[in-house]
């Protein structure tokens, strides 16, 4: 916008003047102006000429001072202009580091019980127990200074569990009387004992010697039957009285 002080008389010249200052002054403004965003000329009533300055003061006697805006005041914002086409696909990012881990959830309810599961096969027999028990004894009556040996078997197809010696002495095994050999026989089919009455006088000794026997099916063969025990027997020498 153009302010001009002077004459209107001269009002076609002046602008003409205008116009040619306006370019004249963009060229000063940008070339070295002083960086203000209005431009001051002086025009010369006499010839219409025209000059920029840096303050109407700087106008001679038969000057006039103009002063106008390098740049306009905006105008309204124009109408949103239509969307453009869709863009290509951009190539994907480089994979990001792992995230830390979140904590652990809270635990949810017990659902609810399957179906019972088929019946599982049958499993392999298990080995026969000891069946069959049965006590098989045999007595005899040892008077002083006699002694008694013997074999108890088990009826057929049974074998030896245990066995031994015993009396109706009161106490039992009273003094004088001894087990000299109690013990399975070799196959484990009986058991094999000796008993010795030492006294020299005094009443028989009614003894039994007995084997416990029964069916068991682990004891397949004379090797299974025996071991030996890591167990020493203790050996006691006699007094005489």
């Amino acid at each position: 916008m153009f302010k001009a002080i002077g004459r209107p008389r001269r009002r076609v010249v002046l602008a003409g003047a205008a116009v040619a200052a306006v370019a004249f002054a963009g060229v000063a403004y940008s070339s070295g102006g002083s960086g203000s965003s209005t431009l001051t000329a002086c025009v010369n009533q006499t010839n219409g000429n025209m000059r920029l300055v840096g303050s109407p003061s700087d106008c001679r006697q038969h000057e006039s001072a103009v002063t106008w805006n390098v740049e306009g005041t905006a105008g309204p914002t124009g109408p949103t202009g239509p969307q453009g086409p869709t863009g290509n696909t951009g190539a994907t990012g480089a994979q990001g580091p792992t995230g830390a881990q979140g904590p652990t959830g809270a635990r949810g309810p017990t659902g609810p019980q399957g179906a019972t599961g088929p019946t599982g096969p049958q499993g392999v027999p298990g080995a026969d127990g000891v069946s069959g028990y049965q006590i098989i004894s045999a007595s005899a009556d040892i008077g002083p200074g006699v002694s008694a040996a013997g074999t108890i078997l088990c009826p057929s197809g049974k074998h030896v569990t245990g066995g031994g010696w015993t009396d109706d002495a009161s106490p039992p095994f009273g003094f004088g009387v001894f087990v000299q050999q109690s013990g399975p026989n070799t196959d484990g089919t009986g058991w094999t004992g000796s008993i010795q009455n030492t006294n020299t006088s005094g009443d028989p000794a009614h003894v039994t010697l007995s084997a416990v026997c029964a069916d068991v099916a682990t004891m397949a063969a004379t090797a299974s039957v025996r071991g030996k025990s890591t167990h020493r027997l203790r050996l006691r020498r006699l007094r005489r009285r």
